[in-house]
C-alpha cells in the first residue's frame, strides 16, 4: 500500500491531464481515508473512520490533525472562501471500530 495523496491538472472541457501527476505527501498519517474534500485553496481534508480522526493536508504536503471525530465517514465543505469556513462530517455508529450509539453530523471550522 502506497499511502499517497497526489494531484493532476485537468482540462475542464476534455478531462484530459494537462500536467504530470504530482505527489503532495505520503505516509501512514494520510493512509486509508474513507472520504476527502478538496478546499478552494487546494488543501485537502481527509476522514479516517477507523482512527476516528480528521486530517488537513496543505498544498505543500504539511499534514495537521483537525481533531477526533468518532466514526467519521464523509466530509462536505461549506467554505467562506480562501480555504476558510465550515466542514460537515457524517459519522457511523462506530467508535474505534466498535458499534456504539447512532450516527450524526458534526460541524468543524477549518
Amino acid at each position: 500500500m502506497l499511502n499517497l495523496l497526489g494531484r493532476v491538472k485537468l482540462d475542464t472541457r476534455t478531462g484530459v491531464a494537462v500536467a504530470p501527476f504530482e505527489i503532495i505527501t505520503t505516509g501512514e498519517q494520510i493512509g486509508q481515508p474513507d472520504d476527502f474534500a478538496v478546499l478552494a485553496d487546494g488543501s485537502v481534508v481527509l476522514a479516517h473512520p477507523v482512527a476516528d480522526a480528521v486530517e488537513w493536508v496543505g498544498r505543500d504536503g504539511v499534514v495537521r490533525g483537525l481533531g477526533m471525530v468518532s466514526g467519521v465517514t464523509s466530509v462536505v465543505t461549506a467554505e467562506g472562501g480562501k480555504g476558510k469556513g465550515k466542514m460537515y462530517m457524517s459519522t457511523s455508529t462506530l467508535e474505534g471500530g466498535q458499534a456504539v450509539g447512532r450516527g450524526k453530523v458534526v460541524e468543524i471550522e477549518v
